[in-house]
């Protein structure tokens, strides 16, 4: 990827009271001259009923393409499609962390491998016509945490 075609690499807040975050790449790896749209968000949790269709909403009304999921909290790793969106997760350890990476349908299709070995670690493979791209979320505890859970 070359960094020039990148806008606002660190994202910006979509709405004041939201965590998503979302920056736009200037030039596709997959078509030529289209932007895709990328994006973070601490979902804090996923576990209450409702919350993934909660995403589904936000990346098709935000037009993300691809969205890091932290602290989902899943018990198991896993590998799901829900009406046009995959999500690749991994698990949680002791109802804690647990990161994943949501894809809509056009990328989603085009997944090569993922690895899913850590609760804080999450890789994603997607074939490409000009370049293949790794997707990697990461989850930190914050500064707040014992030394054992960094």
């Amino acid at each position: 990827m070359n960094f020039r075609s990148v806008k606002n690499l660190s994202g910006r807040k979509i709405a004041p009271h939201s965590d998503i975050r979302v920056g736009a790449t200037l030039q596709d790896a997959c078509e030529k001259n289209k932007t895709k749209r990328i994006g973070t968000w601490n979902v804090r949790t996923m576990l209450k009923t409702g919350n993934l269709y909660n995403i589904k909403i936000e990346m098709k009304s935000l037009d993300i393409d691809i969205l890091g999921l932290c602290e989902i909290r899943w018990a198991d790793n896993g590998d799901l499609w829900s009406d046009n969106i995959r999500v690749i997760h991994t698990n949680s350890t002791k109802g804690q962390a647990g990161v994943g990476i949501a894809l809509n349908r056009k990328w989603g299709k085009r997944v090569t491998n993922f690895v899913t070995n850590s609760s804080g670690l999450c890789l994603v493979k997607i074939e490409s016509t000009l370049n293949n791209l790794a997707i990697i979320q990461v989850y930190m505890p914050t500064s707040k945490a014992d030394d054992e859970e960094v």
